[in-house]
């Protein structure tokens, strides 16, 4: 176990150095011309994993602050659950949430210096609703707006109080990112890097999730599918 956590440890060190700069390598592009917009949508959702567990490296960047954690995450779309459990680098427990349409319904802290920081409470709600972001609500509605340019496809859908766009792409046309705007301003965008598949279904390797309200980005890089 101690010997997982120093590999984690220098892989983070490694994930955040190249965070600092850029987010993942951009996505290699192809002509979607000849492609159907029903089907690029259909296709990715019959392959998109819904119900899983995974374990993904993450760097929190805020400012010119850095965190690294490692994150234990239980997805299940068809009841809308949410579990995750975060831990530093060492091993040290950080948190542990669970949410239920997008709501907090239980949660902890570990380290009493969150506490001091923030409200608890009003913290892992905005951690879920980020997260949320990242794991949830990835196809596109059947009646979505839609158009192409050469290289990309995209979906456009009512969500919440604003606009949320779906942007499809690479060799085998997949999502590669979403924007949520209020009023024509966007408030947050998520992109997926590298999709693989394990057991017929796809699991993005990277993700780059970017708050531009709060100022803060999240890149995650897939460790381990769990059982």
């Amino acid at each position: 176990m101690k010997k997982d956590y120093i590999s984690f440890y220098f892989t983070a060190a490694l994930l955040l150095s190249s965070c600092a700069h850029s987010a993942f390598e951009p996505v290699r592009l192809s002509s979607v011309e000849h492609l159907d917009f029903t089907t690029v949508r259909q296709n990715f959702q019959n392959n998109l994993a819904v119900d899983f567990t995974i374990s993904e490296l993450g760097v929190l960047k805020y400012r010119r602050h850095q965190f690294p954690v490692l994150a234990y995450t239980n997805i299940q779309t068809k009841e809308n659950t949410l579990a995750v459990t975060g831990l530093t680098p060492l091993g040290t427990k950080v948190f542990d949430l669970k949410a239920v349409n997008g709501e907090v319904k239980e949660y902890s802290f570990s380290m009493p210096q969150i506490k001091k920081k923030a409200d608890p409470e009003k913290m892992a709600q905005a951690m879920t609703e980020d997260m949320w972001h990242v794991y949830f609500d990835r196809v596109p509605a059947p009646n979505a707006d839609k158009w192409k340019t050469k290289n990309k496809i995209y979906y456009k859908q009512a969500w919440g109080s604003g606009t949320l766009e779906f942007i499809f792409g690479g060799l085998d046309a997949r999502l590669i990112e979403k924007r949520y705007y209020e009023n024509n301003r966007l408030l947050w965008d998520v992109r997926y890097f590298e999709y693989q598949e394990s057991g017929s279904k796809l699991y993005a390797s990277k993700t780059f999730y970017r708050n531009r309200v709060h100022g803060y980005s999240i890149a995650l890089k897939l460790k381990e599918i769990l059982p």
